[in-house]
């Protein structure tokens, strides 16, 4: 994930202002209150909260006072977005108010508004640093009010522990990966770690990775020019028929296959 512009922006009551389909956004409303059209639906969010559109869709935020916002963009990596995407919802609003929300918003909004008005040098350094911790605190804070298991590696970002498991996964798909390796980066024992890693993501460890490699294999067959076992060598196979194997089991068509799936 790499974050890539802020702005602040005023808009007067009434004023609505469109964002175009295209990188994932957030909004942080500094002052005031806006409601965020998305498609049919409508999400109203007042000051001190932060409304995020993870997926990129088309929006368009009304004012209905005098208000203030420091808009950002963002992108997954190209590797891993398609992945990431299945499991987001289109729009995710995060409130000042709720929980402990408040202590990680109010300096981010403090920081994020400095920058996006008087930026000084290394200002692109900083604003995606900050920009990365902003969406990482964001999707975990939506994460922890989910059901356990309901929505796989984003459910694990509700536990630092396994959080930091699905990182070392994520970094290093390749890598072959063992229970006692992955129980070690959450700084976990073997058996409680795959107890709370299964209850966060609702799959054992090396199940999650092995699907988590598919994915990502998926993923990249459909680039032109993907050879198979390029693929297969690139997410930790060894063996291609092991890869095929693997692939076909878990989508229903051989990886030769995979850029006629829809």
């Amino acid at each position: 994930m790499r974050g890539e512009s802020i702005a602040a922006s005023s808009l007067e009551a009434g004023a609505l202002k469109r964002v175009a389909a295209g990188a994932s956004t957030f909004h942080l409303v500094a002052e005031g209150r806006v409601t965020l059209s998305l498609g049919a639906t409508f999400h109203e969010a007042t000051a001190g909260d932060l409304i995020m559109v993870p997926l990129g869709n088309a929006h368009a935020i009304a004012a209905i006072d005098d208000t203030r916002l420091v808009s950002g963009t963002f992108r997954f990596d190209d590797r891993t977005q398609e992945s990431i995407f299945r499991t987001l919802p289109s729009f995710i609003r995060i409130a000042r108010d709720q929980g402990g929300n408040a202590a990680w918003l109010e300096p981010l909004v403090h920081f994020l508004l400095a920058e996006a008005t008087a930026p000084g040098p290394g200002a692109a350094i900083m604003i995606s640093r900050l920009i990365d911790v902003l969406v990482v605190r964001t999707l975990r804070s939506w994460a922890a009010a989910l059901p356990e298991g309901a929505n796989g590696w984003i459910g694990g970002l509700a536990d630092p522990r396994i959080e930091r498991a699905l990182s070392a996964i994520h970094a290093d798909p390749h890598r072959p990966w063992t229970l006692e390796q992955l129980a070690a980066a959450a700084a976990m024992s073997r058996s409680a770690f795959a107890a709370r890693f299964l209850a966060c993501t609702g799959e054992p460890p090396l199940r999650y990775l092995k699907n988590w490699r598919l994915h990502l294999a998926r993923d990249l067959l459909r680039i032109e020019g993907a050879r198979v076992n390029v693929v297969a060598r690139t997410i930790g196979y060894d063996s291609d028929a092991a890869f095929s194997r693997a692939y076909k089991a878990r989508f229903g068509v051989p990886p030769s296959e995979a850029r006629q799936e829809p």
